[in-house]
């Protein structure tokens, strides 16, 4: 059973939740998906995989970050004003806060402290540094997780500063967007702190790095950067052949293919081994 919930943070802005197992909130360990740029928790196979993980004995909590370009009950990109204003930081805070609401109590009691994230792309960003941060995250999968936070070239950095904001096309939409001066700014005020080299070393938890050979947004070195920071007590690598960004899955979601299906596999193998 799914659960729908509007979340307020501190900042006062409004977050789409939705809790997939919600009837086993209170016994089950819970798992966080948190979706990376140009993502969103209703694109492709977060609903699919909330489903999954929620049949494999896990209460599984999707969300739209605030300022993620989809309007509250959106289903597509429509407030793109708000995705200019992004940020790193605001996406750490924002996931810190689902962390605490789950944790308070606020989609549902819970006897049961197990708590982990799963997060695809950007949202590895967020994702490693709040489960260096967070005490209540005891594992953490990243799927074409990010390594390098810095992903411009000083001549799109200039050219940003000259406008006041960066332009990107999202080829399947066909909507030109805009990065707007937060996240350069962001980036540049606050690089240590976002610094993702930083807190890998940290991590002293179960880390599944799940790959795509092919990927061409992230590539398989960031992957094998993740990893060569990683303590290997803790982490597990794996790389998914012939397939790309998204393990072969697109948006909209009509079917799921082998490849993710192997990541869909892994995860629930790790998250049996290491959350329950």
């Amino acid at each position: 059973m799914k659960e729908n919930f509007k979340f307020v943070t501190t900042r006062k802005n409004l977050i789409d939740v939705s809790i997939y197992g919600i009837e086993n909130i209170e016994l089950n360990p819970c798992i966080i998906l948190v979706h990376g740029f140009k993502g969103f928790k209703d694109w492709g196979f977060f609903p699919y995989a909330a489903e999954k993980l929620a049949e494999g004995g896990f209460t599984t909590i999707t969300f739209n970050f605030s300022h993620n370009g989809v309007s509250n009950g959106g289903s597509d990109f429509d407030e793109l004003e708000k995705f200019e204003k992004n940020s790193y930081s605001l996406e750490v805070e924002e996931l810190s806060e689902i962390i605490d609401a789950y944790s308070d109590g606020e989609f549902g009691e819970t006897k049961n402290n197990d708590l982990a994230l799963v997060a695809h792309s950007r949202g590895a960003i967020s994702a490693i540094i709040n489960s260096v941060n967070k005490e209540k995250v005891k594992s953490l999968v990243t799927w074409a997780g990010v390594a390098n936070i810095d992903r411009f070239t000083d001549r799109q950095k200039k050219k940003w500063k000259e406008n006041g904001y960066f332009e990107i096309m999202n080829m399947r939409t066909n909507q030109l967007m805009r990065i707007g001066a937060e996240l350069l700014n962001d980036l540049e005020k606050n690089f240590d702190n976002l610094n993702l080299k930083n807190y890998v070393p940290l991590i002293n938890k179960p880390f599944l790095i799940i790959q795509g050979a092919e990927d061409l947004a992230v590539k398989l070195s960031e992957a094998e950067l993740l990893l060569s920071w990683t303590d290997k007590k803790y982490s597990q690598f794996e790389v998914i052949q012939n397939c790309g960004h998204t393990f072969n899955i697109k948006h909209p979601f009509k079917t799921s293919h082998s490849d993710f299906e192997k990541v869909l596999k892994l995860t629930l193998n790790f998250f049996n081994k290491h959350l329950k």
